[in-house]
């Protein structure tokens, strides 16, 4: 337990933060997650332009050097005619080939296609940059500023001055406050107490956590903050509930965020859960059934709102099965004792598409975009990527036949190492994921998003290792023929 001197410093610094963050909107621009995480180099600054006057940027060049790397990504906006824009910094020294790490780029919102991209002049003073975007068939798109070197110098990137201003540069203190923000919620987190369940008042042990919490629970646009700040926020909102800790870590997906914070806040009505199984897109259904499955309490719920094609996905099923409840099983048996089997229409699909694969047009770099932002969250390929699944390097080598299998169908062939782990635990709860090392006297443990979580070895009752992959099952749907095939295009060209 903490001792009175640092309770009593937390509950000063719980009345600083409900006095001094903002409760508004987050800003128009948010951070995108890195790996491994690193401070944001972007703030605001004034530049001067080639036309002779000064405009506001968004820029990397934070005081004290430019190894930080990082990448801004923009509201969505509708696209206008003609969008122009300012932009200044480098692309590696002056006395070296430019490269093309640092870039701004115009990305279709709908499809994640980039549409426009453009690069730093090479120079300290901002140059002018008119997209003429009269001719595209996209409706709404976003911007995307990346820097993506980690060298001491010549290595960053500044963009502003927006023509028509479909995103403004955010204020000065607009990235501090969402920093405020998440680390209030950890905070007023701290004090959830743990040593008796059924004593759910007193997760908050002042006034001053409870004021934190009720002040941050009632921020607006909570989905819209950046990763870790939803997560922080939804953990805070679960305190109350009876929720596996799985649920408010979808927070962190931005397709299920704004879905987390209303089940976390429907109480005991369970309104927006059932609603939730209905309109739902099916991979965002089994994500959330996943994380359902995991305790006796919301596995109930999740047999009584979940429609029977969500218990056929193996992992949902092989976690209630885990669970070891005659009544659960009994019901999850009675659910798909009747559907067809999946086996044979997923046969036929891989089929199907890789059979167009031999004769279509694929755009290698469409592929390795998609990997980056559909992949890369679990496989690295060289050095870009996280080590949660397989490394890719050389992944190339196995075929369009055995590639499109393992990513049509993760079940079919999976590697003992990378098999998931389902952990019942002595407090009757689950825990899953990939075991990463034993540290200690500690278990550690990634999900499919790539985040760690520990559980002590003594608090193990029983280790299931799994034969299903964590990577998710249903990539026929998420993935369009077409994506697929630009997919299948750039790791086919990954042979070394």
């Amino acid at each position: 337990a903490p001792s009175k001197s640092l309770r009593a410093w937390a509950e000063v610094l719980a009345q600083q933060l409900t006095a001094t963050f903002q409760s508004k909107a987050p800003s128009e621009w948010q951070p995108v997650a890195s790996e491994p995480p690193s401070p944001s180099p972007w703030f605001r600054q004034s530049r001067k332009c080639t036309d002779g006057t000064e405009r506001t940027f968004l820029c990397s060049l934070p005081p004290g050097g430019e190894k930080l790397t990082g990448t801004m990504k923009s509201k969505a906006f509708d696209l206008p005619q003609k969008l122009s824009f300012w932009i200044a910094g480098h692309r590696g020294s002056p006395n070296t080939p430019a490269h093309e790490k640092n870039f701004v780029r115009l990305v279709d919102e709908a499809t994640g296609v980039v549409l426009m991209q453009a690069f730093p002049p090479r120079h300290d003073t901002a140059e002018p940059v008119t997209w003429d975007l009269s001719k595209t068939e996209s409706k709404r798109a976003h911007l995307e500023l990346v820097d993506g070197d980690s060298g001491s110098a010549y290595a960053w990137l500044a963009v502003g001055g927006f023509t028509p201003e479909v995103v403004s540069v955010p204020e000065l203190n607009g990235l501090a406050n969402e920093k405020r923000i998440r680390a209030a919620a950890e905070l007023a987190g701290i004090w959830e107490t743990h040593e008796d369940p059924s004593a759910v008042i007193k997760k908050y042990s002042a006034p001053a956590f409870h004021d934190l919490a009720n002040r941050l629970n009632a921020l607006p646009h909570r989905e819209a903050y950046a990763p870790d700040t939803r997560a922080a926020l939804a953990k805070l909102c679960s305190l109350s509930l009876f929720m596996p800790r799985e649920v408010p870590e979808l927070a962190r997906d931005p397709d299920l965020a704004a879905t987390v914070f209303k089940v976390l806040e429907d109480n005991n009505e369970h309104s927006d859960l059932a609603a939730a199984f209905k309109t739902l897109p099916s991979r965002s259904q089994i994500k959330l059934a996943s994380a359902l499955a995991t305790s006796l309490d919301s596995a109930k719920l999740l047999l009584k709102f979940a429609m029977p094609i969500v218990f056929a996905d193996p992992l949902v099923s092989g976690k209630l099965n885990a669970l070891n409840d005659a009544d659960i099983s009994a019901q999850l048996k009675a659910a798909t004792g009747s559907m067809p089997p999946q086996n044979e229409a997923l046969n036929r699909l891989i089929a199907q598409r890789l059979k167009s694969f031999t004769t279509a047009k694929t755009d290698v770099a469409r592929g390795q975009d998609l990997f980056m932002r559909t992949c890369s969250v679990c496989h690295r390929i060289g050095v870009k990527g996280n080590l949660v699944g397989p490394q890719l390097d050389g992944v190339g080598a196995r075929g369009p036949e055995r590639l499109i299998e393992d990513i049509m169908d993760p079940n079919r062939a999976v590697d003992p190492a990378f098999r998931l782990h389902i952990l019942k635990l002595k407090s009757g709860g689950l825990m899953t994921g990939l075991l990463r090392r034993e540290q200690d006297d500690e278990l550690i443990f990634a999900d499919a998003a790539g985040q760690e979580h520990s559980v002590k070895k003594s608090e193990v009752a029983e280790d299931q290792v799994s034969p299903f992959s964590l990577m998710p099952s249903g990539f026929g749907e998420i993935l369009k023929e077409q994506e697929l095939h630009d997919l299948m295009a750039f790791l086919l060209e990954r042979r070394s």
